[in-house]
């Protein structure tokens, strides 16, 4: 088991759609802080868009598989789509230590 620690960026937000302007963001902030990878977290239901209905998760989560399929360094943690309903960041983060 390697027990070093590593630099995770946490991305939070609907992605509905995912664009450049979130693939751009991710890798300049990897850049800037020296992170080994970025985590997109989408959301279920964001606190800030009550009552905006998003696209289907499964159909979010979709598309961030193809926006990311050829960037190695990012991943999805489907934390908060699994929760259902709305998330908050100091919640998501302490699941993440839980599971991580």
């Amino acid at each position: 088991m390697n027990n070093e620690l590593k630099r995770v960026g946490l991305l939070g937000g609907t992605f509905d759609p995912v664009h450049n302007g979130h693939l751009g963001l991710a890798a300049e902030t990897m850049q800037l802080f020296d992170l080994q990878k970025v985590l997109f977290i989408p959301v279920s239901q964001s606190p800030h868009k009550i009552h905006y209905r998003p696209t289907s998760s499964r159909h979010r989560v979709a598309m961030l598989e193809l926006a990311l399929e050829q960037k190695t360094a990012f991943s999805i943690e489907l934390l908060e789509i699994e929760k259902g309903g709305v998330s908050y960041t100091i919640e998501t983060i302490s699941r993440l230590k839980e599971r991580h």
